[in-house]
């Protein structure tokens, strides 16, 4: 983790080749091949510009070292599929996961 605000200064090789610098309203997405297998034939919806090159994974004997290290460090997303656990769950965050026209009003997420 030391070397994580050090990283964070690199700049990165995305998917078309484009050179970017990593922030934090910016996160890129790990290489493609290492999404989970079913979120991979969505890799089209994501602009190649957010997501690293392959390079990642093949300069490193094919190993997942050098993404889970960006990972760790906060630098990429490993995956565009995600759990999270929010503190609350109301308003319009639970009105976007509920059924549509289901009604949300008064329910909380406790």
């Amino acid at each position: 983790m030391e070397a994580a605000q050090l990283a964070q200064q690199c700049p990165l090789i995305a998917s078309d080749n484009s050179a970017n610098r990593w922030s934090v309203q910016r996160k890129s997405l790990a290489p493609v091949s290492v999404w989970h297998v079913s979120a991979q034939p969505f890799a089209n919806l994501y602009d190649s510009d957010r997501i690293l090159a392959q390079d990642y994974v093949t300069r490193a004997a094919g190993t997942q070292l050098l993404v889970n290290a960006l990972v760790e460090w906060n630098i990429a997303f490993a995956d565009p599929l995600c759990t999270d656990a929010p503190r609350e769950l109301k308003d319009e965050r639970l009105k976007a996961i509920t059924i549509e026209g289901g009604d949300s009003t008064n329910i909380t997420g406790d």
